[in-house]
């Protein structure tokens, strides 16, 4: 018998991708030094010490603005500014790979910017409803009241 033959199938199969990052837990501004796993269905964050921090799903991932040379992700939806930053190419690209959610390119992050969106919703503030008011060809907001809120502007003032 050969040594390949007398060992199982899954001792054999190399182990999956991880290496070092940075996580931030999103309650304080404290950089983590982490150890990132790969595994089938998302990533597992341990402290240097092996605690299990987190636990993120490739389908919740999403690509932050990082420098080149960095990926940084966050967690889709997610309220507490939680994020990792993998500056290691290898375990950025098994992870770029098997996320399927994620932009290489950032195309799609850029196009939103571009167009005055971001990425998760936000509260809309009075500038972004006068602009997509007068986006919409309706004129000045204050035009929509009707034509008689002028009349009844000057019957205030005695005309």
């Amino acid at each position: 018998m050969t040594l390949a033959t007398d060992m199982p199938a899954a001792a054999t199969a190399p182990p999956p991708p991880s290496g070092a990052a940075l996580y931030f837990d999103g309650t304080c501004s404290a950089r983590n030094d982490v150890v990132v796993e790969t595994t089938a269905a998302g990533l597992q964050i341990f402290s240097s010490d092996r605690h299990l921090l987190d636990e993120w799903l490739y389908a919740e991932l999403r690509r932050q603005a990082a420098p080149d040379g960095v990926l940084r992700l966050g967690r889709h939806g997610e309220t507490m500014l939680a994020r990792l930053e993998i500056r290691d190419a290898a375990l950025a690209s098994a992870i770029e790979d098997r996320a399927v959610t994620l932009d290489r390119g950032g195309a799609a992050e850029r196009r939103l910017r571009r167009q005055g969106r971001d990425l998760e919703p936000r509260r809309r503030g009075v500038a972004d409803l006068h602009r997509d008011h007068r986006r919409a060809g309706a004129g000045h907001p204050r035009d929509a009241a009707g034509p008689d809120r002028g009349r009844a502007k000057a019957r205030r003032r005695g005309r």
